[in-house]
């Protein structure tokens, strides 16, 4: 162990192996780093960490903060962010984060954005929660959904943007927007092929069954119950 000062009078603590390699260092000197470099576990309030940092508090709830502080913080402005990283051709890249910012709404109003890596290798934002007057809302490819659950796609045509499975794993419901950026509703069967389509632009038609317009229970491709126009 060393204590030792450097030529400006900042601290520093030293904790060596029998090698006499520094694995655990700490600077007293502001915005210097400082680390724990042993190849072991941390643990706050526990002996055995089972991970890099392990937190505990027994017989209760264990809570890590991430703050801001300073003035109040304007639209817009990050909050805290966890990056994750890993090795690509042997340096560490960005694989994704979970950051909290105030949203575009002020900053009183904040979101939870998940960003993941693309195929495409750059970062993209995936999922929003976002804090609004009316309570918090949810957003797919958007960050700032206007309505409780908001799913905005990338390219027209490209691919479903909503589907449902069932519990084979198969789809029984898509809902996408055609090459026209037109929106598309399908259902399927368990075998994939697609019973019903409705188009807001271009031809649908129903092949599941019978329809009925105010008969629950149709005996005919089309019952209508009550008058109509033709």
């Amino acid at each position: 162990i060393q204590l030792a000062s450097d030529s400006s009078g900042d601290g520093q603590l030293r904790v060596n192996d029998s090698a006499g390699a520094t694995k655990i260092f700490f600077y007293g000197e502001a915005n210097n780093d400082s680390y724990i470099n042993n190849g072991g576990n941390l643990g706050i309030g526990l002996t055995s960490p089972d991970t890099l940092l392990h937190i505990n508090k027994e017989n209760a709830s264990s809570v890590a903060t991430i703050s801001r502080g300073g003035s109040n913080i304007g639209a817009s402005t990050e909050v805290g962010k966890i990056n994750f990283k890993s090795d690509y051709n042997g340096s560490l890249i960005d694989f994704g984060y979970i950051q909290n910012t105030s949203n575009n709404l002020g900053g009183l109003r904040s979101s939870i954005n998940l960003a993941v890596k693309a195929t495409q290798g750059t970062i993209e934002n995936g999922l929003t929660v976002y804090g609004t007057s009316d309570g918090p809302k949810v957003g797919i490819g958007t960050t700032s959904p206007a309505d409780k659950f908001v799913v905005k796609g990338g390219s027209a045509g490209n691919a479903d943007l909503v589907s449902f499975q069932n519990s084979n794993g198969n789809e029984t419901h898509r809902f996408y927007a055609d090459s026209d950026n037109d929106g598309v509703i399908e259902t399927v069967t368990n075998a994939g092929t697609t019973a019903n389509l409705i188009q807001s632009s271009g031809s649908s038609y129903f092949n599941g069954g019978n329809v009925g317009i105010g008969a629950q229970s149709p005996s005919y491709k089309l019952q209508v119950q009550g008058t109509f126009y033709v």
